[in-house]
């Protein structure tokens, strides 16, 4: 896998803050991971990987 451009990564866990505000679905794909990337883990053992978007402040 190292040979076609992957690599191990540690992704942290949502804050709760960050869980409340996510929709409830396990991931199907991986996405695309930035710093900002976590993980959320259900009891029934699936994940979910997010990226939150900062809010904006106007």
């Amino acid at each position: 896998m190292q040979r076609k451009g992957y690599q191990q990564v540690s992704i942290p866990r949502c804050s709760q803050a960050v869980q409340n505000a996510t929709p409830s679905a396990a991931t199907q794909s991986l996405p695309a991971l930035t710093e900002a990337s976590c993980m959320i883990r259900y009891n029934d053992d699936q994940f979910q990987i997010v990226t939150p978007i900062s809010s904006r402040q106007e």
